[in-house]
């Protein structure tokens, strides 16, 4: 009886790993972390009181005071949403070969991607507010969970583009 050994070269290891998948991938769990850091930050100035105030994405969704507050208060949500169903979509492909699947998986993750996006992007036009009166001032502005949220859909719409491209021929 005799035995072979056989040593997987880098090729076959790149075969067996959707490499360019792990993109999305990533992209979906930037995203979903995003909702639970700070969305937005108010500093106030009034007269012997200065301070900062900064609210999560997901305290904005939950929170009945801030949603009559923002006019998109559910985008915190939209995002989490896209980002937990985007998730599988990029996931599956990593370990499923098969390229009608994965193409079709890829168009969910860009479309899923793009919602996230552009709710995201109506989410900051209706923040950004500053106003000053008789030496007292206040401002909203967006914070790191927001960009971290756009980042991260701009990532897995890459990701996504990539499934489809990838399996076109």
């Amino acid at each position: 009886m005799q035995y072979e050994l056989h040593v997987m070269n880098m090729s076959e290891t790149a075969s067996k790993v959707n490499l360019f998948g792990l993109i999305g991938f990533i992209g979906t769990i930037i995203l979903i972390v995003g909702v639970f850091l700070n969305w937005v930050t108010l500093d106030y100035n009034i007269i012997i009181t200065k301070g900062s105030e900064s609210v999560t994405g997901w305290t904005i969704f939950n929170d009945a005071d801030y949603k009559d507050v923002f006019e998109y208060a559910y985008a915190p949500i939209v995002a989490l949403v896209c980002g937990v169903i985007s998730l599988i979509t990029t996931l599956l492909p990593i370990v499923y070969k098969n390229e009608k699947v994965t193409r079709a998986l890829g168009i969910v993750t860009l479309i899923l991607a793009v919602v996230a996006i552009v709710i995201g992007f109506l989410f900051y036009g209706g923040v950004g507010d500053s106003i000053e009166i008789l030496g007292m001032s206040a401002s909203v502005g967006v914070d790191i969970g927001f960009w971290l949220c756009m980042v991260g859909a701009i990532i897995t719409a890459i990701g996504g583009i990539v499934d489809i491209l990838k399996n076109k021929a």
